[in-house]
């Protein structure tokens, strides 16, 4: 379920342009997605989504991911 979340989650990211494919390949409850301090801002800010900062990349959970919210995360 959670390589689907994961998976799901990229796919709409490339979508949108995001050269983020590589986030498949990761493996586990968290990726990391290479995103600034003001871009993890402005989700919380704007979107009620809170995620780490952790190095120049925004660390998500994505087994918090389920059908009903992986489009409002994309």
């Amino acid at each position: 379920r959670i390589q689907s979340m994961r998976e799901r989650l990229v796919d709409g990211l490339v979508a949108k342009g995001l050269p983020w494919g590589h986030v498949k390949n990761h493996q586990g409850m968290f990726s990391y997605l290479p995103m600034t301090p003001a871009e993890i801002a402005l989700l919380k800010q704007d979107h009620h989504i809170y995620a780490l900062e952790s190095g120049g990349a925004c660390r998500i959970n994505v087994a918090a991911l389920t059908e009903g919210n992986v489009s409002t995360v994309i």
